[in-house]
C-alpha cells in the first residue's frame, strides 16, 4: 500500500478490542485427529529427521554419531549463525512418545526431555489444584520461572531437555531443578 513501516496506519475503528479478546477461534478438527509420521527432509548439505520412537532415535544417533538433537532450535540457531557450526544431520525428538512423558504423584514429578515448556506450564497450572503444599511450592516455582522465559512462540517449541542440556548460563529452569534436588535419567 506504499506506506512506510515507520508511519503505520491508525488502528481500524471498525474492530472492537473486546470482540478480539472474547472471540473463540475454532481449531480445525482435521488437525485434532492428526497422527504424527516420521519425517525426513534431505538436501545437499544436511538432513532433518523426526523419529517417532526412542528406538528409531537411537538408531539414527548410532548411524550419525555427530547428529545434532534439537527441539526448539534456539541454541542450534545461535551455533550456526553466530559460531558458524554446521550439522549434516539434525534430529527433532519432539514426536518421540517416550520423551514426552509428563506425570506426577505425591512423591515425584517426571518430565520427559521433549516436553515443551508450554505443556509443562499447563501441567503445573493444573497440578496446583490437586497437590499438597510441599508439591505446590515446586509447581508455583516452575510457573514463576516460565513466566519470564522468552515468549509464547519459544515456549511452544522449546523443550525441557534442551533447556537442561545446553548448560546455558541463562537457563531459566536449571536453578529450579537444582533447588528441587532433581534427578536426571
Amino acid at each position: 500500500d506504499g506506506q512506510c513501516c515507520m508511519n503505520p496506519k491508525p488502528p481500524r475503528s471498525d474492530v472492537d478490542d473486546n470482540e478480539l479478546l472474547t472471540h473463540q477461534y475454532i481449531f480445525p478438527s482435521a488437525l485434532k485427529k492428526h497422527t504424527p509420521q516420521p519425517l525426513l527432509f534431505a538436501g545437499d548439505l544436511a538432513q532433518w529427521v523426526r523419529p517417532l520412537s526412542l528406538e528409531h532415535l537411537l538408531a539414527i544417533k548410532e548411524q550419525h554419531q555427530d547428529a545434532k538433537l534439537l527441539n526448539g532450535n534456539t541454541e542450534c540457531g545461535i551455533e550456526t549463525k553466530i559460531l558458524g557450526r554446521r550439522y549434516t544431520t539434525l534430529v527433532c525428538p519432539s514426536a518421540v512418545q517416550e520423551l514426552r512423558v509428563l506425570e506426577h504423584d505425591s512423591s515425584f514429578l517426571r518430565i520427559g526431555a521433549a516436553v515443551t515448556l508450554t505443556t509443562l506450564q499447563g501441567h503445573c497450572q493444573a497440578a496446583l489444584e490437586s497437590t499438597g503444599p510441599h508439591q505446590r511450592a515446586l509447581f508455583e516455582t516452575i510457573l514463576t520461572q516460565l513466566r519470564w522465559f522468552a515468549g509464547h512462540q519459544v515456549r511452544n517449541t522449546a523443550a525441557v531437555g534442551g533447556n537442561i542440556c545446553t548448560a546455558s548460563p541463562i537457563s531459566d529452569l536449571n536453578p529450579v531443578w537444582l533447588a528441587a534436588n532433581a534427578i536426571f535419567h
